[in-house]
């Protein structure tokens, strides 16, 4: 999968993210030419990034993240289903000193973990994160007792 669609070399993931940016913007109502000021960006350099024609730098995209008030991760959710992992698996099989990929957060982890950021007492967020903890280990069979 994770083909070239683009004379600079875009890839699925950059039409991916590309979409994303969109999706969010159009959320917040704020047209391309309004996005582009925030970014010192031509409405057409915006399309061609929504479009995923040109890739977004990383510290461009922690930019936009900011402007859009939402987490880097959420431009790449469901970025599985649009790679292909056949590379990372030879890589992994040479070296199984490798981790696992982290399985990415998904919009309700996210706002869980942003909640628990803002919980100032370091008692209760203890307290919290050992509840999670448990409740995650419980086998299902407990869980509906």
């Amino acid at each position: 999968m994770n083909k070239s669609i683009g004379p600079k070399g875009a890839s699925d993931i950059d039409c991916l993210v590309g979409s994303r940016v969109r999706l969010r913007r159009r959320q917040l109502k704020m047209t391309q030419e309004a996005f582009g000021k925030y970014l010192d960006l031509s409405f057409q350099q915006i399309q061609k990034y929504e479009m995923g024609v040109n890739r977004i730098s990383s510290g461009r995209l922690f930019l936009i993240a900011l402007i859009l008030g939402v987490p880097v991760s959420f431009f790449f959710e469901g970025a599985e289903s649009h790679i292909d992992l056949s590379l990372f698996e030879r890589i992994r099989g040479k070296n199984h000193s490798l981790p696992e990929p982290a399985k990415p957060l998904n919009a309700d982890a996210i706002e869980i973990a942003q909640a628990y950021d803002q919980i100032e007492n370091r008692d209760l967020r203890k307290d919290l994160k050992g509840l999670m903890k448990r409740l995650a280990t419980t086998p299902v069979s407990e869980k509906r007792q």
